[in-house]
């Protein structure tokens, strides 16, 4: 698989992303070499193209309860728990402890 751009990504659709997690999936069970992190990285809504890894393992995983906690959450816009939540379908519990970022994240998900 080649690797990807992030500008390419974050314009993904929940669709693109479906595809993509098909084509892991279906790689592990041809039993085909799997790409390692740095070629799966991509960002949509993480600091650091975490969203694109966690597309990766969950691919391979399996996620059957679909939850996500996340701690240190800020306005809930640039977190690991945001591209699961809104592209994937996960219900997710974010913390944080500044009340701006807690309002913030409260309209944003609204």
């Amino acid at each position: 698989m080649k690797r990807h751009t992030d500008e390419a990504i974050a314009t993904a659709s929940q669709g693109t992303q479906i595809l993509l997690s098909m084509a892991y999936e279906d790689r592990a069970e041809r039993a085909g070499p799997l790409p390692p992190f740095d070629e799966v990285e991509f960002k949509v809504y993480s600091q650091n193209s975490e969203d694109g890894i966690l597309l990766y393992l969950f691919s391979l995983l399996g996620s059957p309860t679909k939850k996500v906690v996340e701690i240190c959450a800020g306005g809930g816009r640039e977190c690991n728990a945001a591209n699961l939540i809104i592209n994937r379908g996960w219900r997710g519990l974010l913390f944080d402890g500044d009340e701006a970022n807690i309002a913030w994240a409260k309209e944003f998900y609204q």
